[in-house]
């Protein structure tokens, strides 16, 4: 909604529109900006209004957040990661679970930063392809791939069979 929709749909008579996630949501110029400013300049702190008092209370909630959750910002606020997300079912670098392998131990879902459940769904939307799952493996059933290698693994099979 803030980085698609609203700067599609309010915009000025030039067809411009405010950066909103930037200027509603994102923690990272109050934290850069913001605060070391107001901090800093008493004419500053006087003339910091709803806006400076709104993004400083969305940092305070990412910052408590991201004590208790690993990536809380990435997972819940970022607009990026949801981008990159439509993507992942595509990558190139993909994740696998040999079955036969796996004793179902959850090992690899305990380390995991991103929670994905391992064991159903490995390549999930949700995964960072950090690789502490394929370390975390005590009998290595969780190897890396390709698309493309998949591809000519499916080919050679369908032309043996």
């Amino acid at each position: 909604m803030f980085v698609i929709l609203l700067p599609l749909l309010l915009t000025d008579e030039y067809g411009l529109s405010s950066p909103y996630f930037c200027k509603f949501i994102c923690p990272a110029g109050t934290l850069e900006g913001g605060v070391p400013l107001v901090l800093l300049n008493s004419s500053l702190r006087s003339a910091a209004g709803w806006l400076f008092g709104w993004k400083a209370a969305v940092l305070v909630i990412v910052l408590i957040g991201s004590v208790f959750i690993h990536r809380f910002f990435c997972k819940y606020l970022c607009p990026l990661g949801a981008f990159y997300a439509l993507f992942n079912k595509f990558s190139f670098y993909r994740l696998n679970v040999e079955k036969e392998k796996c004793t179902d131990c959850k090992k690899c879902e305990q380390v995991c930063p991103m929670n994905v459940e391992i064991t159903r769904c490995i390549n999930s939307t949700e995964c960072i392809r950090c690789g502490k799952c394929k370390a975390a493996c005590p009998t290595e059933a969780i190897k890396t791939d390709s698309l493309i290698k998949k591809d000519i693994r499916e080919k050679q099979i369908t032309k043996k069979g």
